[in-house]
């Protein structure tokens, strides 16, 4: 009996060591990084015009500081920090069949904040749809890349779901772009990164198996990005500076459709991404003006800090803390479910309600983009894409 007592014993200071060891090693781990976006479910509130669905519950992104959950439902639910569970969600502790109201779950429930998540959609949950663009509006190739390149008019919103296809360790995932027509899917664009590049480069084509070919009438355009990955530029399909003196002036000059920049964290402070973006302003014919590229390259950032009038400056929303929840909150009506350091909000004020481009995590390889007028479905893509990549004096 005495031989079977120290044995458990030992065992259990065994097990103690192991989990503190577990627990230094995941707190060393997460010193340095940037804070990932959790999405939790509130009450119905003040909601940004662009994206804010009628009846269904806004659902909020927080910006943990050790890495976070979240959660979608259109009864508005939330996750409570509880016990970790496969699938980075939480549950209520349970004993003996019994739920144990713990003292974040008292301040979720003054809050009116559901601690159960019901999947199942109810019927009469008005979901949001954008104004119907018809797919028969982009089956034929011409009226597709036209579609693809071109503002979207205002009032108009455009949803899309964004699916990263791996393809194994040693070579760079493809990014699918598809439209959502109602409860369809259809398939509108997809990019990869080119292998052996000095830079980041994104090639991005009408076709998911033509992705590599910029002589190809699928090629739409690309996205590249500066050596240290804090400023990204998406361009047209036509020639680069290089190329136009080299292969003659029958090309089309290339064009800047957005500029990308992101703040270095060269201290290496916990907080999130902050982005500003500059896009082409629309004219009054519904097309975007046009700034050719040049040698010194950056032209769009340039007119941007020149305040010139035909650039659309967007920065991104800045989360609010939430005492109660100890974390940065920011609203995201229920359109992501994962956290993530990659998911923002683009707005032209901060401050206010408009939102021009939203983009979160919804799944392992799953991703959705909503945006708004001024920005065409290419220009959007390209941005979202810049969030996929790496970031030396970023994250």
């Amino acid at each position: 009996s005495s031989e079977q007592d120290k044995s458990a014993e030992r065992r259990q200071k065994l097990l103690a060591r192991q989990q503190l060891l577990a627990r230094k090693k995941n707190k060393k781990a997460n010193i340095g990084k940037a804070p990932l976006v959790r999405a939790t479910n509130l009450r119905p509130g003040a909601s940004p015009k662009s994206f804010a669905s009628p009846r269904q519950a806004g659902s909020t992104f927080s910006f943990g500081e050790t890495g976070s959950t979240a959660t979608r439902g259109s009864t508005g639910s939330v996750m409570s920090p509880g016990r970790d569970v496969p699938g980075g969600l939480s549950t209520p502790l349970r004993k003996e069949g019994k739920t144990t109201t713990t003292e974040v779950e008292k301040n979720l429930a003054s809050m009116g904040i559901s601690t159960t998540y019901d999947p199942t959609p109810k019927k009469d949950v008005a979901e949001t749809k954008p104004q119907s663009l018809g797919v028969s509006e982009i089956k034929s190739t011409g009226n597709r890349k036209k579609f693809l390149t071109s503002p979207l008019p205002t009032g108009v919103k455009l949803m899309c779901n964004v699916k990263r296809v791996n393809h194994g360790t040693f070579s760079p995932p493809t990014y699918e772009c598809y439209m959502l027509e109602g409860q369809k899917e259809v398939f509108i664009m997809a990019s990869r990164k080119r292998p052996k590049n000095r830079t980041s480069n994104y090639i991005l084509s009408m076709d998911a198996k033509d992705l590599m070919d910029k002589d190809s009438p699928n090629f739409l355009g690309k996205l590249r990005s500066n050596t240290m990955g804090t400023t990204f530029v998406v361009y047209d399909n036509g020639a680069s500076v290089k190329d136009m003196q080299t292969k003659g002036k029958a090309l089309q000059m290339r064009k800047e459709l957005a500029s990308i920049s992101y703040e270095p964290n060269l201290l290496f402070n916990r907080g999130p991404r902050v982005m500003t973006v500059s896009v082409p302003a629309v004219k009054e014919t519904g097309v975007h003006y046009q700034f050719e590229d040049s040698i010194q390259g950056g032209v769009l950032k340039t007119a941007a800090k020149n305040n010139d009038r035909h650039v659309v400056v967007l920065k991104n929303k800045k989360p609010k803390w939430n005492e109660q929840m100890r974390a940065y909150c920011l609203n995201f009506h229920g359109r992501v479910t994962k956290a993530s350091v990659k998911n923002f909000q683009l707005s032209d004020d901060v401050d206010g309600d408009s939102v021009m481009l939203q983009f979160g995590k919804v799944g392992q390889d799953e991703f959705t983009m909503d945006l708004t007028y001024p920005l065409s479905p290419m220009q959007a893509f390209g941005i979202c894409l810049s969030s996929f990549d790496k970031k030396k004096v970023v994250d």
